[in-house]
């Protein structure tokens, strides 16, 4: 953890302009559940990529991914 929060790094925006918290959240509030095709996997891989950068979610689907 950084010690002087100056130099902390802004979250990462995708193309839309939201970040990956906020799309992976506008998705699941969408309906869809990790899963192998479309938006699924789409979903799969921004929690992957969320969980790899050491962030974290408050959420069950989130969790649930984590374990897998």
């Amino acid at each position: 953890m950084l010690a002087d929060k100056s130099l902390a790094r802004p979250p990462e925006r995708l193309p839309g302009g939201l970040t990956v918290k906020e799309s992976i959240l506008k998705i699941i509030d969408s309906g869809y559940i990790p899963g192998a095709t479309k938006q699924g996997y789409v979903l799969r891989k921004l929690l992957k990529e969320l969980c790899l950068s050491g962030e974290k979610l408050d959420h069950i689907i989130f969790e649930k991914e984590i374990e897998r």
